[in-house]
């Protein structure tokens, strides 16, 4: 089973295949409280340290991953950020961070960001909608933007809409061009809602059934936990024993990368997406819910059925050896980290 892999390998075994991009949730704290959070983050969480980061960028670089995303929780909200920032960009790597820019009780967001410019951050993609425009002035989102793109960073902006929405990318970018000059200069992402955490209990759905759709994510951005759990995704919570792929200080992260390639469900997700492997576990596509990540976390919770996970194993071995990005799959600021000759494809012995 994946929960109770042991550690099987050196930290500098060459894993089977290297994602583009390995990101770090820094922190799962966040004072936002938006009813669609994936995570559920509220203002406890746990921090991740120094010395993990440290770890995690050594492994990293020695594989040759490119990219560490930071994510949270709210980034903004760790103190040290800059040092985590500096760590990574001292290792090569490139450095993006994903934020909602409410960080209450540290500097203003555009002084942070400069600091955060100068450790070595060179993308930056900001969270915005409805809900947490109730915490976030247009102004504000403005200044920080503006800033970002005067320090010259690549700048996005994810824009959850619904039915009804106030703010989409469309009258976000009318507001802010009558703001500040270059706001057609920013990506406007539209997304859409993932029905898990928070917004699962808050009974929010997708706008579409994605259940049928591949999933970009599912083996490109295993995610560092604050406790150093290595999970599938950025999506993807430690508390769920089939996203689980290891520890680090227990497991090496090219033996975490080894799991996260032969990983059944990521593997099907990726080519189908989770509506192939939902039979498997004895469910009927009409009860399935909305949305890849619902879906896909509800069988992960079932990986305790040993029968389910080698039918899914059976199916995953009935897939080609080596299976290519879906980079069209993927938005336009992702793309742009990735270079067009790069290859990244997921082979299993």
């Amino acid at each position: 089973m994946f929960e109770s892999y042991e550690y099987d390998g050196p930290s500098s075994a060459v894993p089977i295949a290297v994602p583009y991009v390995l990101a770090l949730r820094v922190t799962e704290r966040c004072h936002t409280g938006c009813g669609h959070c994936y995570l559920g983050a509220g203002p406890q969480g746990e921090e991740m340290g120094l010395g993990l980061v440290r770890a995690v960028v050594r492994q990293a670089s020695e594989l040759s991953i490119r990219t560490i995303h930071v994510t949270g929780g709210e980034p903004l909200l760790h103190a040290e950020l800059e040092e985590i920032v500096g760590t990574a960009r001292s290792a090569g790597l490139m450095v993006e961070m994903v934020t909602s820019i409410f960080s209450p009780g540290q500097l203003a967001p555009p002084v942070r960001l400069r600091r955060l410019a100068h450790a070595g951050l060179e993308r930056v993609m900001v969270s915005y909608d409805d809900w947490h425009a109730r915490v976030v002035s247009l102004r504000e989102l403005a200044a920080f933007l503006d800033c970002g793109l005067t320090l010259g960073l690549d700048v996005a902006v994810n824009v959850v809409e619904q039915s009804g929405s106030t703010w989409t990318c469309d009258t976000l970018l009318h507001a802010c061009a009558g703001l500040f000059q270059g706001a057609e200069s920013v990506d406007w992402l539209p997304a859409q809602i993932s029905s898990i955490g928070r917004a699962a209990a808050s009974g929010l759905k997708e706008s579409i059934d994605a259940c049928g759709a591949r999933c970009a994510f599912s083996l490109t951005s295993p995610t560092v936990t604050p406790s150093g759990e290595v999970v599938v995704c950025c999506n993807a919570k430690q508390d769920t024993p089939g996203m689980k792929l290891g520890k680090i200080g227990k497991d090496s992260l090219a033996c975490c990368l080894n799991r996260l390639a032969a990983h059944p469900l990521a593997r099907i997700n990726a080519v189908f997406g989770p509506h192939r492997a939902w039979p498997v576990f004895g469910n009927s596509l009409e009860d399935a819910p909305s949305g890849t990540c619902a879906s896909c976390q509800m069988m992960m919770k079932q990986f305790s059925d040993c029968d389910a996970v080698a039918r899914l194993e059976t199916l995953s071995r009935s897939l080609p050896a080596e299976l290519p990005l879906d980079f069209e799959a993927l938005n336009t600021w992702c793309r742009r980290a990735i270079p067009k000759d790069a290859t990244r494809t997921y082979a299993v012995d």
